[in-house]
């Protein structure tokens, strides 16, 4: 039998006791009369006692156990009220379909079962002043919750007769209301939903949004609905940003000198905004002049502006310990989730990078993340949101597969030609095409420029357009880091010269005749070291010409002659 309900209202006896209370949609599960989980209904009944269902009519419907101690009666099954409900029972079971709505005042509050700890009941709750979530003390969110139902009932938004009021205030009306507030407000994907929305960038005073127009940073305010708790802890001020960009643009002019490439740069930077990976891409910052270059303040000024959303990590690109145990390393991912910038600096070259990590961090939008979280038997899943970045100086480059094209072609070089000069320590020289003089304390400024880079950010954010067109300096820096990778290089220098011209041809094969190196990864290695070098191109099978002839041939470079 199917009975349509208005305002599903449940009144229990226990022990003598009697309790009423509301039903809602998050307790829409079956209730089997035989073994039921009766906890949903009230927390002191066990879960274990044997119920049968006594005298259902059109009207109302009574549940009991077999001595009669406990009994919940289900009323207004037909009577007219503001909510609806339905309930289907028979002679076994009782399935609430749908129940009483939150009061507004319970629309900041949420129970996450999965994240209860000894002090922590799970429940969160949203700051009206920035809509930001944090998890709350059991404490704290009584009190919050006995000052809603305070104010409710003084609003009229919460029908409360005095004596409900008084035993909501009690000491142990104030405990169950904490647990029945719990018990409604239940969200088992809340953790999950909590900091996924990559759309937003949010900082302490709102949030910048790559969604409202398509290709565009849009400044708007935080919502409830943003489901965050995680924000970067500074002010986007528009004043103090147009105050502060004259300042900005000239340190960062500086650190990047060459205005294609730092346009690059900027755009790498401004895309991690949103943490949708649109670009198959990574950074390197190098230089050719033994340090002092700036790509550790720059980095320093980024990680401040990312803030909450950074991680330094050096050891997290790199191969070590993990490849013993690959599900630990997945465990130690989980803190990476909402990232938005991952950086390891200070590589050096006994180092090796872990190409095949580095290549799934980098496949592109759709990257998921699952592992098995640290200390328990339960996984984990999201979508990555991290550009990678990797700093290190002329000479420390870590060890990587110079024959993989594939993780070649993901990297993108940013040339760091600056030096700047201590003018109490150095004299300026002619040894360095851009000089600077350094400015003590730079690092007091980062504060207050962070309106302002934000303001850069949304100058140079373009996800659509990332990379079409790179400067050939950045591609023969790149190439000068991979060549020195290759075993083969060398040998190559040697034997082969860069003519750029299509009509000159070599075959990788004739190549491994002639070179006395024996290496069963040959023909990876030569594409590897001319992947990245202007004019040559390697075709897996083409038709070139031969004498007065035209032939089809496999592994074929062109652009290059023998010496």
């Amino acid at each position: 039998m199917t009975m349509a309900l208005d305002t599903l209202h449940v009144r229990g006896v226990f022990h003598g006791g009697t309790f009423e209370k509301y039903l809602n949609d998050s307790e829409a599960t079956a209730i089997p009369v035989v073994g039921v989980e009766i906890a949903s209904v009230h927390k002191d009944l066990p879960p274990d006692l044997q119920w049968r269902i006594m005298r259902p009519t059109g009207t109302r419907a009574v549940f009991s156990t077999e001595n009669n101690r406990a009994m919940i009666e289900v009323l207004n099954v037909n009577s007219p009220g503001k909510e609806t409900a339905n309930v289907k029972f028979d002679l076994k079971t009782a399935a609430i379909k749908k129940g009483q709505k939150h009061p507004k005042e319970f629309a900041r509050i949420v129970f996450a079962p999965d994240v209860k700890s000894s002090n922590c009941n799970g429940l969160y709750y949203c700051d009206e002043a920035t809509n930001v979530w944090s998890q709350e003390h059991n404490g704290i969110m009584e009190e919050k919750i006995i000052t809603l139902f305070k104010s409710g009932s003084q609003s009229g938004s919460m029908d409360l007769t005095e004596k409900e009021l008084h035993y909501v205030l009690s000491r142990r009306g104030s405990a169950d209301m904490l647990h029945i507030v719990a018990r409604k407000l239940a969200d088992k994907n809340f953790k999950d939903l909590l900091d996924s929305n990559r759309d937003i960038f949010p900082v302490a005073n709102g949030c910048f949004d790559t969604s409202i127009v398509p290709g565009q940073l849009t400044w708007r305010a935080l919502t409830v609905e943003d489901r965050v708790s995680v924000v970067a802890p500074w002010t986007y001020c528009p004043e103090l940003a147009r105050e502060k960009r004259a300042e900005v643009d000239k340190f960062l002019a500086e650190v990047l000198p060459l205005a294609e490439e730092r346009s690059v740069v900027l755009t790498f930077f401004a895309n991690l905004m949103s943490g949708k990976r649109c670009a198959k891409k990574f950074l390197v910052m190098t230089d050719k002049s033994g340090g002092d270059n700036g790509k550790s303040t720059l980095l320093a000024l980024f990680s401040l502006f990312f803030a909450s959303f950074s991680e330094t990590n050096t050891k997290f690109v790199c191969k070590g310990s993990f490849d013993r145990d690959r599900d630990s390393h997945d465990a130690g991912m989980e803190p990476m989730k909402s990232k938005r910038l991952i950086v390891a600096e200070e590589l050096k070259h006994d180092m090796t990078l872990d190409d095949a990590l580095l290549k799934r961090l980098t496949g592109g939008d759709s990257v998921t993340i699952a592992g098995r979280q640290c200390g328990s038997g339960n996984r984990f899943q999201f979508k990555w949101q991290a550009g990678v970045v990797m700093l290190f100086n002329e000479g420390d480059c870590p060890k990587f597969d110079a024959g993989d094209t594939a993780f070649m072609g993901r990297m993108l070089v940013a040339p760091m030609r600056a030096k700047f000069i201590d003018p109490l320590r150095s004299e300026v020289s002619d040894g360095h095409a851009y000089q600077f003089r350094m400015v003590a304390n730079i690092h007091d400024k980062f504060p207050s420029w962070l309106p302002a880079l934000a303001d850069v950010f949304k100058d140079h954010y373009a996800p659509l357009e990332l990379f079409n067109t790179v400067p050939p300096s950045m591609k023969e820096w790149r190439s000068d880091i991979t060549g020195e990778a290759n075993p083969l290089k060398d040998w190559l220098d040697e034997t082969v010269l860069v003519t750029g011209n299509s009509s000159d041809v070599l075959l990788i094969a004739d190549l491994k005749g002639l070179c006395h190196i024996r290496d069963k990864r040959f023909a990876e290695f030569v594409k590897g070291y001319f992947s990245g070098v202007n004019g040559v191109t390697f075709h897996a099978i083409t038709s070139i010409k031969i004498g007065e002839t035209w032939a089809t041939k496999r592994g074929v470079l062109k652009g290059l002659q023998l010496k």
